[in-house]
């Protein structure tokens, strides 16, 4: 891949990234359903996006994503389970923790994405 087109896909990424920081932080106040769904929602996009372009991202990069989508998938399953265990209002809290300590948010990976060539 190009500079230029690599640099777009991280512009992308990045600008999805934002989006998820923004819900996430709305979601800090009062812990609403609906913050929760932007959430996933923003996710997801990510998810996608660098699933859709895989086979472009440098090597350097790939065990970052990696473990940024593991993380995902884990988390979207747990939100799924979540959703189906009550009939969620917007405004309701909506918590659940991990199953486990191999799913935290991925701090380090995700921070290293965000500054790739910067």
């Amino acid at each position: 891949m190009n500079n230029v087109a690599l640099q777009e896909k991280l512009q992308k990424l990045k600008m999805l990234f934002d989006l998820s920081d923004k819900a996430f932080k709305n979601y800090l106040d009062d812990k609403f359903y609906l913050h929760a769904l932007c959430i996933n929602k923003a996710n997801k996009l990510i998810y996608a996006h660098i699933v859709e372009n895989a086979a472009f991202w440098p090597t350097n990069l790939q065990l970052h994503l990696i473990v940024l989508l593991n993380h995902f998938d884990i988390w979207f399953v747990q939100f799924a389970d979540f959703e189906r265990q009550k009939d969620f209002k917007l405004n309701e809290a909506f918590v659940f923790y991990h199953l486990d300590n191999k799913s935290a948010y991925p701090k380090d990976a995700v921070e290293y994405i965000k500054s790739y060539n910067e």
